[in-house]
């Protein structure tokens, strides 16, 4: 039994015909040392098979020397050390419980390497990490076949040895992960990207307020979490540090279905989660644009609808929201907007596209109809309406609208241009969707095109002159 010290280290030696024969009879370490067999990378497929051998005399983690042997620096390298029989023995080696340190070129060379997710995930499964003198990059492909979700957590790349993340998007999201997050040796992100770090549900501010200008440093610029782990704007210390260190909230709603949708105001207005935005920040009189500067000063960058939620938003405060770029919605997420007694909603076509937007309300009379602007150029009319695609047949387009609504589609618009381009089919994907009518504004004289108030078509195109509502 070797015994008298707390931490040791001993190599594996080099000779050996039979490393399981070899390390059959090896010494017992005493309970209580910890102790580290260093070896090399080609070593590692030797003692695989003795893997519970090494644990049961006593050995805890490995130190893996790994040689510049190949054209590619250590790339070619660690792909080797993470492939084939050494991949075998790695997983026996994790299993019997040991851990291990990758040392490019030994403890004399501070080693460079990029890895990507994979290899990332294949090492932390194996219970791997870098030596800290040693400078890792982790190449993350954000395109569409990966998306824009790390599948290693911020702890995870931490306790790897990440030294720093690229991406090949713009977007990217790490969840924090669990276990303590230290000051030291947290990642630091491209500062191109626009980095979201997503917390669990039972995870709280609270467990980064000290680390929070690290996380800034580090390239942090928003925490994603749920409504209710959101503190106190005004009063709670791990909110207050994060927003003095750069960081701001993109609140997530209604991650589970709810039983009822909604109203997306009591999100806005956090009364009932102890959040008193607007008591403090604003006049009971206080325009949408007021509201949302207000939030982005108080630190919400961004309102999340997650699915499966079902919301209900006011069409002002929809309109105000996605003007900012503070408001989006996940793919199966329910959103209604309520136009309330509006002759003209503030939320337009495209903005509604943007959203998903799934049914809106309106408490005007039955007859009367809505104007709604498209809210973008008319050749991306096509696009806008291929948002509106039924979830369930994929070809019939959705009908959103209750009410008459009269589309205003500018004042660029030749007579020509639209007829050709409602002709084209579109005309009857909008009336799918609900609209009725087509308004544009022509030069004088005022022309009508499509059909005879006589006719029985009810999608009726007109080129009028608009007047606002009062």
């Amino acid at each position: 039994m070797v015994s008298g010290a707390e931490a040791i280290n001993i190599d594996l030696g080099t000779g050996t015909a039979s490393a399981t024969d070899a390390l059959g009879s090896l010494p017992t370490f005493a309970s209580g040392l910890d102790v580290t067999l260093n070896l090399n990378a080609n070593q590692v497929a030797e003692i695989g098979t003795a893997a519970g051998n090494l644990a049961h005399a006593g050995i805890d983690h490995l130190n893996i020397s790994l040689a510049d042997g190949g054209a590619a620096g250590y790339a070619d390298d660690l792909a080797g050390l993470l492939g084939g029989a050494n991949q075998d023995a790695l997983n026996a080696l994790h299993n019997a419980g040991l851990d291990g340190t990758i040392d490019l070129g030994g403890s004399a060379i501070a080693g460079t390497v990029n890895i990507d997710q994979g290899q990332a995930l294949t090492l932390i499964a194996d219970g791997l990490h870098f030596a800290s003198a040693d400078h890792i990059t982790l190449e993350f492909d954000a395109s569409a076949a990966h998306g824009t979700h790390l599948g290693t957590s911020l702890k995870d790349l931490q306790h790897l040895g990440i030294d720093t993340v690229q991406s090949t998007g713009h977007d990217i999201n790490v969840d924090l992960g669990s276990g303590a997050l230290s000051a030291d040796h947290i990642p630091t992100f491209d500062h191109s990207l626009d980095v979201t770090l997503d917390l669990g549900t039972a995870q709280h501010l609270s467990e980064i307020e000290a680390v929070a200008k690290v996380l800034a440093d580090a390239g942090i610029d928003h925490i994603a979490l749920a409504q209710s782990q959101l503190g106190d704007l005004a009063t709670d210390a791990a909110t207050h540090a994060l927003i003095n260190a750069g960081i701001d909230f993109n609140v997530v709603v209604g991650s589970t279905a709810p039983a009822a949708p909604e109203r997306l105001e009591q999100v806005v207005d956090i009364y009932k989660n102890g959040v008193d935005l607007l008591s403090d920040m604003l006049d009971p009189n206080a325009n949408m644009g007021e509201l949302v500067k207000a939030l982005s000063q108080a630190g919400i960058h961004e309102i999340i609808v997650d699915k499966p939620a079902s919301v209900v938003i006011g069409d002002q405060l929809a309109s105000a929201l996605h003007d900012a770029g503070m408001l989006q919605a996940m793919p199966d997420a329910s959103v209604e907007i309520d136009a309330g007694l509006a002759a003209r909603m503030q939320t337009s076509l495209k903005a509604m596209a943007d959203l998903g937007v799934d049914h809106v309300v309106s408490g005007v009379a039955a007859d009367a109809h809505i104007m709604l602007a498209l809210g973008t150029d008319v050749k991306d009319l096509a696009g806008v309406l291929q948002s509106f695609i039924s979830e369930t047949d994929h070809v019939s387009t959705k009908t959103i609208f209750d009410h008459a609504v009269d589309l205003y589609v500018g004042n660029a618009v030749g007579v020509d241009t639209l007829q050709t381009l409602l002709e084209s089919g579109m005309g009857s994907k909008l009336a799918d969707l609900g609209i009725s009518k087509v308004v544009a504004q022509d030069l004088p004289p005022v022309q009508v095109i499509g059909t005879t108030p006589e006719h029985t078509d009810p999608f009726m195109i007109d080129i009028t002159h608009l007047k606002t509502p009062h």
